[in-house]
């Protein structure tokens, strides 16, 4: 007898191991499909844990009790996030109800920890959900559904990849458990080799991360001699303490602000090096205590803002083993503002306590943090010299200090200073050490020379995070492993991070050019010179000649052309890096020239470079004047825009500049080591549609770069707003002015929004009538009101005008607000309130038709009404030929002046393949006018532009644009065209039981010759459907395939006499029926899931029975796929209804006795032996 290597098998051995280490094994019939629950579990949680509340709410509710906790449950969950409710809990009848109990972080509270260890996990197999799916397995917390897995095999010829598929294609995100923010926290994909997860399952648009340890400092998990190479995850990541840890303190609900578009949410779950590192160095923490140092060798990709976020969080709730904390702060130092702003809003996301984390802003606000109170400091190292006169204070007590990039560059004198304020026994002599020259040095080389000084001190813990680690880095802050080696104490390698996708290899499309001169000495006499000096001034001459740069400069802008442009849809930028400043000036003046002599369209420079520069006529230049800009900040904004796609720097951007669409880069400078990696990783970050990067080398060799990057890629070793919140709170704001009443809102909306057909000749007057007290109470209001105000209104009329044409607002006070505003501003009733007022021209009659929209809205089939969405521009006609892509878009450039560019067209076509996806309009345009198609056509397409993750400008454009918003639309409802030609057969539909019936009638009866019916969920009334619908005429041979599993009720003994009754009549008109049930589990998962109706001139892909019965929204459609029916039809699994009955009865019915008067009884389920069953004759007054 062979092992077995079923999925099924994979699925014991994770749960035996679960439930080994105390998780709860749970059946699918004990999860509550509408509340997404194990009820049960849940009210037993609360029981155990908060029995003073449940007697309060007992006295309230009485015997519905449950009930009311799961409607507030429910409603919290829907309202917030599950994520906040398990952490914050949820209120009934405003008495508090907790759903976790966190793991203490000390003993100083004695009950904790007895509550901590009655939160309940458990397992639960196949559990069935409110659509009728059912993931391999399903992990709860105290009832709660936190995770999901699908568990592949590859010795049942599927991998990760196959669940991968499975969730994107047959879980829906509709499904309360696979619903973002609402149903289960993260999904897991899973063989016995990889893990993959996501928290947001969105069909194709699903993207899964790994999850796994890394294998030789790549991708993929080490060989594991005991078992399965991913059962860390169950071992280890799924035990009890650990889940719970993850869900108290790593996940959360991300908001990621891009204005003016509505705000997007993620849900952050660790990848497992974020995790493994933070608890590794939490854990080091807490065995060793404050002073020592740790260095983390993450990789660009790594997301290494959240591992800072995560770690010093953990940090400032560590104690010791004497329940005393170990650090008295917190401080996460960049020496870049940009950066340091970044990190201030990711580690701010992960607050749970208001007030903990403070991005400061002066020296002062610094000193205050770290004297008096215990937080989270994140600040510039620049700030650091100016605060030892604020915080003598906190002299003796201890802090971790988090360094981003310890690379990065400061003073000693900045280094000296921030350890003579955080630790004690400073002499006073050193205070008044003399000053230090103010030139930039490397952090690193500060904290070396302080500690050559003083030592290391016991009351400073650094934890400095890099991507590429300096030898002195890892002296100083890297773990001994022996005398003379120091290494990372946790490494995520660039080679990782690459493998799975998280950053691109630079190295992979690498050229370099080779410099052949002569320089001719024209002097007539001889200098002495020094020989280094004199080679380096020699090579600076070469470098910056005109003929030299020349020469340079029309190779790189004809490669930029040919090679460069046409990458990501046209966007992609580029970098030239020169070795001077005096370069960089020329390269800018040659590119231009080139450019311009040749009459290159689409191609436009920046330059970057620090200082005043002279050329040779003795003309003065700088960055500012040869780029248009004032700052950095705005340099780094033009060069983010369409216009411009080179960009030319020397000694600035080589590090700390992030450029998505960044993608090729001209290298005309020598480059070692650590800094050959920084400059060519500019290259690396991911973006829609970059697969690959380019680099041109002028200077370096292929070997000189791969000796750079060797050390780095392993691991280095040293030896020797604008959601519906932020409309609502500037309504709110405006209001408090007390200039405009919700009686003046009432009084002009009731003339402003009356239909045309109601308005009288004196309305118009009136409008003005109601104004008057308003701009009454503007004028009586000081300077600074009035100033106040103009503000808030501009801001509120550009927020609304944009967000409402994507958000469904259903506060109209919203909308009559928005009216009188405009009003009052195209009359010009307030003066000056400048710039940034949209333009209104035509906008005034487009606001009826939004509040008519906001009311009515819904989608109602087959009635004839409704499908009132979207903006009106009248009714578009339905395009007549089926046009192109390339016809709308010549359209659009004819219309719009040739400005739709490459880029532009990607997204276009992009958009119209994303909605020819959407079934509900395919179902709307096979059942309505084009008029009432176009409707809500546009709204749904409208939504597919606004989730659009690439050319955020061209889709900024497209919303703000009417004009250019509606011929798109139009232009893409050509396929309403092409579905009106593909209705074979009409849709499935709630409201038509009978015409349903009569469409699937008509399918049976076009198979002809032989017909095989593939459902796993068929029912007797199924086969009476097949019996009464096809062609006995042309029809000789039919099978039928069935299911078990999911699918006892129906395999029953009336089944089988019905079955042979039909068999036995249909044999006297030589026709074959024929029955059989897939019995088994292994072989229900072998089974394709989809319903098949199989003749010999066609093949369906058919509509459940049961959804036919139900009459849910599903198509007919016609398939040319291939259908190994007669393999499923031939496997061992498969049992004929009539010569295996016995087999089939004894794994439909279970016997039992009756729970009332003790006769024994047979049920088509199995007994749980906790709720009471009954005969057939008992039955009826139980019901009742």
């Amino acid at each position: 007898m062979t092992i077995d290597i079923s999925e099924s098998q994979f699925e014991n051995s994770i749960e035996s191991n679960l439930l080994k280490n105390g998780y709860l094994k749970r059946e699918p019939t004990h999860f509550n499909k509408e509340y997404v629950i194990d009820d049960e579990l849940f009210f037993q949680f609360i029981q155990d844990t908060q029995k003073e509340s449940w007697q309060k709410l007992q006295e309230i509710h009485g015997d519905d009790i449950k009930e009311k906790i799961l409607q507030s449950y429910q409603k919290q969950v829907d309202l917030d996030s599950l994520i906040q409710v398990i952490r914050k809990g949820f209120t009934v009848s405003g008495i508090k109800l907790d759903c976790l109990f966190l793991k203490p972080v000390n003993k100083l509270n004695d009950t904790a920890e007895p509550l901590y260890q009655k939160n309940i996990l458990s397992v639960i197999r196949q559990v069935v959900t409110a659509d009728n799916s059912k993931p391999d397995l399903t992990l709860c917390l105290n009832g709660i559904p936190i995770a999901t897995a699908e568990l592949k095999n590859p010795a049942t010829g599927q991998n990760y990849e196959d669940a991968i598929t499975q969730y994107k294609e047959d879980r829906d995100p509709a499904d309360k458990l696979f619903s973002f923010k609402r149903g289960a926290l993260v999904h897991f994909a899973i063989d016995p080799n990889e893990v993959f997860m996501t928290t947001k399952l969105q069909k194709d648009k699903t993207q899964f991360l790994p999850f796994n340890q890394g294998k030789n400092d790549g991708k993929g998990n080490p060989d594991n001699p005991n078992g399965y190479n991913t059962a860390y995850l169950w071992e280890s990541i799924w035990q009890i303490d650990s889940i719970i840890e993850i869900i108290s303190n790593f996940v959360d609900l991300q908001i990621v602000q891009q204005h003016p578009l509505p705000d997007k949410e993620n849900i952050i779950f660790p990848r497992y090096h974020q995790l493994d590192a933070v608890l590794k160095l939490v854990e080091s923490t807490r065995q060793n205590g404050a002073g020592k140092n740790y260095l983390v060798e993450h990789s660009t990709g790594s997301g290494k803002s959240n591992t800072i976020s995560w770690l010093a969080y953990k940090l400032l709730s560590l104690f010791d083993s004497q329940d005393k904390t170990i650090f008295d702060g917190i401080l996460v130092l960049s020496d870049r503002v940009g950066i340091v702003n970044q990190l201030g809003k990711t580690i701010q996301q992960f607050e749970q306590t208001s007030g903990t984390v403070v991005a400061v802003r002066d020296s002062k606000d610094l000193a205050d943090n770290l004297a008096n109170k215990r937080r989270i400091v994140i600040s510039t190292q620049q700030k650091f010299p100016y605060v030892l006169d604020y915080i003598s204070k906190v002299k003796g007590k201890k802090f971790a200090i988090i360094i981003d990039e310890a690379h990065s560059s400061q003073s000693p004198e900045s280094r000296k200073k921030i350890q003579e304020v955080l630790t004690t026994n400073l002499k006073e002599a050193e205070k008044q050490e003399g000053q230090i020259q103010s030139q930039q040095q490397d952090i690193v080389d500060a904290i070396e020379k302080e500690m050559e000084i003083r030592g290391n001190q016991d009351t400073l813990s650094y934890y400095a995070f890099t991507a590429t680690p300096k030898s002195k880095t890892l002296k100083l802050f890297g773990t001994p492993i022996s005398d003379k080696v120091n290494v990372p104490f946790h490494v995520y390698s660039m080679r990782q991070a690459i493998e799975e996708g998280f950053i691109l290899d630079v190295l992979k499309n690498y050229t370099t050019y080779e410099r052949n001169f002569r320089i001719l000495k024209t002097a007539s006499e001889d200098k002495v010179v020094e020989g280094k000096k004199a080679s380096r001034a020699l090579l600076n001459y070469v470098d910056t000649h005109s003929l030299n740069i020349s020469k340079k400069s029309a190779i790189i802008v004809d490669h930029f052309v040919e090679h460069t442009q046409p990458k990501i849809g046209g966007q992609a930028k580029a970098m030239v890096v020169g070795s001077s400043r005096d370069q960089a000036l020329k390269y800018k003046q040659e590119i231009d020239e080139y450019i311009s002599k040749q009459n290159i369209k689409g191609v436009n420079t920046l330059v970057a470079f620090s200082g005043t520069l002279k050329d040779d006529t003795g003309k003065t230049f700088t960055e500012q004047s040869m780029n248009g800009t004032r700052s950095d900040w705005e340099l780094r904004e033009k060069f983010d825009t369409p216009e411009y796609n080179i960009l030319i720097v020397a000694e600035k951007y080589q590090t700390g500049f992030d450029q998505p669409l960044l993608h090729t880069m001209y290298v005309d400078k020598k480059l070692h080591g650590i800094k050959a990696v920084q400059t060519l990783s500019r290259l690396n970050r991911i973006s829609s549609g970059k697969t690959d990067t380019l680099v041109v080398d002028f200077q370096n060799t292929v070997d000189e770069i791969y000796k750079a990057f060797k050390p780095y890629y392993e691991q280095t070793t040293l030896t020797d707003k604008t959601d519906h919140a932020f409309v609502n709170n500037l309504y709110q704001m405006i209001m408090e002015f007390n200039i405009i009443t919700q009686n003046d809102l009432d009084s002009f909306a009731e003339i402003f929004f009356k239909h045309p057909s109601k308005q009288t000749d004196a309305d118009h007057g009136r409008l003005y009538a109601t104004t008057t007290p308003i701009l009454n109470k503007f004028d009586d209001a000081d300077e600074r009101t009035q100033d106040d105000f103009k503000i808030k209104i501009s801001r509120f009329i550009e927020s609304y005008s944009f967000l409402s044409q994507i958000i469904s607002y259903k506060d109209t006070n919203f909308e009559k607000l928005s009216g009188i505003l405009k009003f009052i501003i195209t009359a010009n009733l307030i003066k000056n309130l400048g710039s940034g007022i949209p333009e209104l021209k035509g906008d005034i009659s487009l606001q009826y038709y939004r509040l008519e929209k906001t009311s009515e809205g819904g989608i109602l089939l087959g009635e004839g009404t409704g499908l009132k969405m979207g903006i009106s521009y009248g009714t578009p006609q339905p395009p007549e030929p089926l046009t192109s892509l390339s016809a709308v878009i010549n359209s659009l450039n004819e219309i719009f002046g040739g400005t739709i560019n490459d880029a532009d067209k990607i997204s276009i076509e992009n958009w119209f393949n994303e909605i020819k996806k959407d079934t509900i309009l395919q179902e709307i345009a096979k059942e309505n006018p084009f008029e009432l198609f176009y409707k809500q056509f546009e709204k749904r397409f409208l939504d597919v532009v606004i989730s659009s993750n690439s050319n955020q400008s061209f889709v900024k454009r497209v919303i703000t644009d009417p004009e250019l918003q509606k011929q798109i639309v139009i232009g893409a409802s050509q396929v309403y065209q092409i579905w009106r030609k593909s209705n074979d057969s009409p849709p499935i539909t709630p409201s038509d039981p009978a015409r349903n019936r009569q469409i699937f009638r008509q399918t049976i009866h076009k198979c002809k010759g032989s017909i095989q019916w593939l459902d796993l969920y068929l029912n007797e009334a199924g086969l009476d459907f097949m019996i009464d619908s096809f062609d006995r005429e042309l029809v000789k041979d039919i099978k039928i395939l069935t299911g078990i599993h999911g699918n006892e009720y129906a395999i029953s003994e009336k089944l089988l006499v019905k079955f042979q009754a039909y068999k036995n009549e249909l044999q006297k008109d030589g026709i074959n029926l024929e029955f059989k049930v897939v019995a088994t589990k292994q072989g229900h998962d072998k089974v394709a899931h989809d319903r098949y109706l199989l003749g010999e001139n066609v093949k369906f892909n058919v509509v459940s029975f049961t959804i036919l019965q139900n009459g849910r929204f599903s198509e007919i459609k016609k398939t040319e796929n291939e259908i190994p029916f007669d393999d499923y039809w031939n496997d061992s699994d498969s049992f004929d209804l009539v010569s295996d009955w016995n087999k089939i009865k004894g794994l439909t019915t279970f016997d039992d006795t009756c729970s009332d008067c003790g006769v024994a009884i047979q049920l088509p389920f199995k007994p749980d032996g906790k709720r009471p069953v009954y005969c057939k004759e008992c039955l009826p007054k139980h019901r009742n």
